[in-house]
């Protein structure tokens, strides 16, 4: 099971990864009756009692085959939206609270009942009285998607908000996984955001967001003239200042330039061989 992926190995201990409660889920909505606690101690039994003479195989067997041969044409005959909604049942109390709560439709229909939201606080406040509700938009509700990357929490309200929170990494942070995302992803609406102006050269300094990460960046730049830009690491970006990002920006200039002094140096001794 390590080797396909259902568990992992942490502290000495296994721990579900989160194909393994995807799976484990899965088994628990369309085979109920034969992933139960009493499945086994009740075969156990039958089975001691055929091989005691007791009782005879096929009366023990026969029941069994027609039983999973129903479960299996049933399982068959699901489409994929109808078992995600299931194993999202079974799932929503692990990773959305409790069940009542969690119970919540997670249709678009219902979503576009949901008030608009002005702000990231009125955001927060309804996102704790409805776990559903989309921390990033604040209008989406989530429910279960699985990709060929595995499981995740999406906003219904994709493609206009793109959230969506992996299980594995749901699980590891625990029950505050939504606001730890939430506060990782917050930049994404007010890209770029401004954190002051620089004192020597007058321009903005602005935090932004791209493809690879957060980064500070000075001014805007033109076509001529890129602007100076230096990453910031994903735990720095919320609580990054006008001092720090200043920093950053003067060690990778300085950084810069002295790369571009030892280019010469470099390209000579190449001509030189």
């Amino acid at each position: 099971i390590r080797d396909r992926g259902y568990v992992e190995l942490k502290k000495k201990q296994l721990v579900p990864s989160g194909r393994g409660r995807l799976v484990s889920a899965f088994l628990q909505s369309v085979f109920p009756n034969f992933v139960e606690y009493n499945f086994t101690a009740e075969m156990e039994l039958n089975l001691d009692q055929v091989s005691k003479g007791i009782l005879e195989s096929v009366s023990i067997l026969k029941p069994f085959n027609e039983d999973l041969r129903v479960s299996v044409e049933n399982a068959d005959s699901l489409g994929y939206e109808e078992t995600y909604a299931m194993i999202d049942e079974i799932l929503a109390p692990a990773l959305l609270g409790t069940a009542n709560e969690s119970a919540l439709s997670s249709s678009p229909a219902s979503s576009s009942l949901s008030p608009p939201l002005s702000s990231d606080s009125e955001a927060q406040t309804s996102s704790q009285s409805n776990p559903r509700l989309c921390p990033s938009c604040g209008k989406g509700m989530l429910r279960l998607q699985v990709s060929r990357y595995g499981g995740y929490l999406g906003c219904s309200e994709y493609p206009k908000c793109n959230y969506s929170a992996n299980l594995q990494k749901i699980f590891s942070l625990g029950r505050e996984w939504k606001q730890t995302i939430a506060n990782a992803t917050k930049y994404e609406k007010f890209e770029p955001v401004v954190l002051g102006k620089d004192t020597e050269s007058k321009k903005e300094v602005t935090l932004r967001k791209g493809p690879y990460g957060y980064y500070v960046q000075l001014g805007n730049g033109n076509s001529k003239a890129k602007p100076l830009r230096c990453s910031v690491p994903p735990e720095d970006a919320e609580t990054i200042t006008l001092e720090d990002a200043i920093r950053r920006l003067s060690q990778k200039k300085a950084t810069t330039a002295t790369r571009k002094k030892r280019k010469p140096a470099s390209r000579a001794k190449k001509l030189e061989r």
